[in-house]
């Protein structure tokens, strides 16, 4: 058992380490968002194994080597379902400073599907992933299940990256990770490469972090627009969505 989690990552003064890592980085992207990707290149390579990384890149934007086999590395993938996500996004490329985000949500919505939001079309980044399985070392988590019985999910985990965690453990780590707990640390507000000046000073890091708050947003209309170009089409795909 790693009962006193010795194999804690370094304090780094931040609440996390973004992952934006591309192999090309001068050729494909520019402007803030080619510098968190060069910046963070950088501070990979000066943070010891185990490094822990956080990603929103889709598959075939992933490391080569990862891809074409050399799978050292272990990746917990997340997914949400598509409506929360729509209405989360929303709601967070508004509150950052520099994305200069201006959409209403009536023109939000249809951008959503189209696939002309970052990591666009959802479809395909969910999809391109769940061809992995954890025969490939990625281990697919739902958020909803999560929010459902935290404490079982966090036991798969521990298991997936071969450090299993005593039941007194698994409560802690359980509690640490509650949304009201993440919300009341301050530092864990910060974004990691963005600086200072990330978040607007009404932008909210966490949000309200529920299942369905879609529910509250979407109309009839929306709604059914929605189903019929994501819902629909990922069901055909074999996605499952815990709406």
């Amino acid at each position: 058992m790693y009962d006193d989690l010795n194999w804690k990552l370094p304090e780094t003064g931040k609440a996390a380490r973004l992952c934006h890592v591309y192999e090309k980085t001068d050729e494909f992207v520019s402007g803030i968002y080619g510098q968190q990707v060069q910046e963070t290149k950088k501070s990979l390579q000066n943070i010891p194994s185990p490094r822990l990384v956080f990603t929103h890149l889709p598959v075939q934007h992933f490391h080569s080597e990862w891809k074409n086999g050399k799978r050292k590395c272990k990746i917990i993938c997340i997914d949400r379902n598509p409506k929360d996500v729509c209405v989360s996004m929303y709601y967070f490329a508004r509150a950052l400073e520099w994305t200069r985000m201006d959409l209403t949500w009536d023109e939000w919505v249809p951008a959503f599907v189209e696939g002309k939001v970052w990591f666009g079309p959802w479809i395909d980044h969910v999809n391109g992933w769940h061809k992995y399985g954890v025969e490939d070392n990625v281990l697919h988590v739902a958020y909803e299940e999560m929010k459902q019985d935290l404490k079982s999910v966090l036991r798969k985990i521990s298991e997936f990256l071969g450090r299993p965690l005593t039941e007194a453990k698994l409560d802690q780590v359980a509690k640490k990770g509650s949304l009201g707990e993440m919300r009341g640390n301050k530092a864990d507000t910060r974004l990691a490469v963005t600086g200072e000046g990330s978040l607007k000073k009404d932008g909210q890091f966490f949000r309200k972090g529920k299942v369905g708050d879609w529910k509250s947003h979407f109309t009839v209309a929306q709604n059914e627009y929605f189903d019929r170009y994501i819902t629909t089409e990922a069901e055909k795909q074999g996605l499952k969505i815990h709406y």
